[in-house]
């Protein structure tokens, strides 16, 4: 049974643009013998479409006439929903576009890669393919990101920091921050990508002119020393906070003091078609030494444990050719063209490389999960495990499994993974949907417990979900509350070199 997966891109900021041509790529490399390729574009006055039409970035040259042949969608903020709806209902037949399975996020920069989307795929239990809303705040935001290596022990540049309120009242207390740095300095918006309002300065009056640019994009202003004999590394990670992987390292190259929006996605030209990151001017693998590659491949993997992130990140570096120091410069929880160029370099293949982030480790047992699901959600993508093995970590959930011989077992066992989707979001209806070994069998207790009143989608009713929970109290589910949520994106059998 092929997995739905919903590929969510565009979004509102600044960065929609190339959020298309990475989802665009995504879209083109999945399997399509295992997945149905759900395209779901944000608007940048925020509303959700769907249709064929929007996986072909040509189309996106008329907006409008686009938008009016696509279908305008929603989903439900009611967790154990799965289902995208439409906006304009028919007369005939039901609204229901489809049921998403697990959802890849393509999406860059606000309201999308800041925490906020994920905070609202976290409202509905749909399994998804990136960090949580608290790691994707952290990594987006360039003040916190720091402060957070720094207390790590991770190397990070000098910096200071105020807010655009600050800026706007107290503005000679805000230089005179900056300026303890000394100059040349690099002024950037605290929470956007893409090198977006970014400016090296290298005295007062073009530093004020700088920030009163950057405050456009964000109510907070990082000011880092200027690292002038400058060379970047990027280095992709993959997989979760527990058990990752690093990637070759690149050498991007710039045109000037900083690596602007024009050397990463217009191949260092204005006039040049976009192919997203893909497009950059790059050096694979960087030509580095041993020790030098060894040090920032292991620092990125401790970047992205450190912040807890899930699923393919990139880390980039900064490298100071004048006493040799390196420092980390920042991560990209979902990065331009998802860094598949760093892993085709490493020897793992783009669809391969979607595979892991929307699919389940075979070998996790511990309710670790690869790409979206985590903890019980995997099972939901992977319709052809043993549903033991995706329960395995549970003793509730296993003993039911190992007696779910017979309609009564499995009636028991449906009840049993209603109880932990409360608790563990397992995405429960997935599994009985999409598990042809439990289909048979699971199909008198799904009509019971899930479709009762008639409800016109298949996410759990709202009485069942309160009764669930009163069950779940009763034998303690709560306790190990914390160790049913959502950990993981991705799952590998690799760690970090030492």
């Amino acid at each position: 049974m092929k997995i739905n997966v919903g590929v969510i891109f565009g979004g509102r900021s600044v960065e929609n643009e190339i959020s298309v041509i990475t989802a665009a790529q995504t879209m083109a490399a999945m399997n399509t013998e295992k997945y149905n390729i759900v395209p779901i574009f944000i608007s940048k006055d925020g509303h959700w479409y769907t249709g064929d039409k929007l996986r072909t970035t040509d189309n996106y040259r008329d907006m409008k006439s686009l938008l009016a042949s696509v279908e305008e969608v929603y989903f439900r903020p009611v967790y154990g929903d799965n289902n995208l709806y439409r906006v304009r209902k028919p007369i005939f037949g039901s609204n229901v576009v489809t049921t998403i399975d697990v959802i890849l996020p393509a999406l860059h920069g606000t309201s999308g890669e800041d925490g906020s989307f994920q905070g609202l795929v976290e409202m509905t239990g749909i399994p998804y393919a990136c960090p949580n809303p608290l790691a994707s705040a952290n990594g987006m935001d360039k003040i916190t990101m720091k402060m957070i290596l720094k207390e790590s022990g991770i190397p990070v540049v000098d910096y200071a920091w105020f807010s655009d309120k600050e800026w706007l009242s107290e503005r000679d207390a805000c230089v005179e921050r900056a300026e303890k740095l000394n100059y040349p300095l690099i002024v950037k918006p605290a929470n956007l990508g893409s090198s977006v309002g970014i400016k090296a300065v290298h005295n007062r009056e073009e530093l004020v002119e700088a920030v009163d640019n950057a405050i456009k994009y964000s109510k907070r202003i990082i000011v880092e020393c200027l690292v002038e004999k400058l060379k970047e590394i990027n280095c992709s990670v993959l997989g979760d906070y527990y058990d990752c992987v690093p990637s070759v390292c690149e050498a991007p190259v710039r045109s000037g003091e900083i690596l602007s929006y024009e050397d990463k996605y217009l191949g260092g030209g204005k006039n040049k078609p976009s192919e997203g990151m893909h497009s950059t001017v790059r050096e694979i693998p960087a030509n580095l030494p041993e020790d030098v590659t060894a040090f920032i491949r292991k620092t990125a993997c401790q970047t992205f444990r450190v912040l807890a992130c899930d699923g393919v990140s990139r880390i980039d570096f900064m490298i100071d050719e004048a006493n040799g120091n390196i420092y980390v410069n920042e991560i990209n929880t979902i990065p331009g063209s998802l860094s598949f160029y760093l892993w085709e370099a490493t020897g793992i293949k783009f669809d391969e490389l979607v595979d892991r982030q929307t699919q389940c480790d075979e070998g996790a047992g511990d309710g670790r999960g690869a790409g979206a699901a985590v903890g019980l959600q995997h099972v939901a993508v992977q319709g052809n495990r043993p549903l033991t093995q995706g329960l395995q970590v549970h003793g509730l959930a296993q003993a039911a499994a190992d007696e779910a011989l017979d309609l009564h077992a499995a009636a028991v066992l449906l009840d049993a993974v209603a109880l932990l989707a409360l608790a563990g979001r397992c995405g429960q209806h997935g599994v009985f949907r999409r598990d042809p070994a439990l289909a048979l069998a699971l199909e008198e207790g799904r009509h019971r417990f899930l479709h009762r009143g008639g409800a016109d989608h298949t996410g759990v009713a709202g009485g069942d979900q309160a009764g669930a929970r009163r069950r779940a109290d009763k034998i303690g589910l709560d306790r190990n509350r914390a160790g049913l949520l959502r950990q993981s994106a991705v799952l590998t059998n690799h760690t970090y070199p030492p």
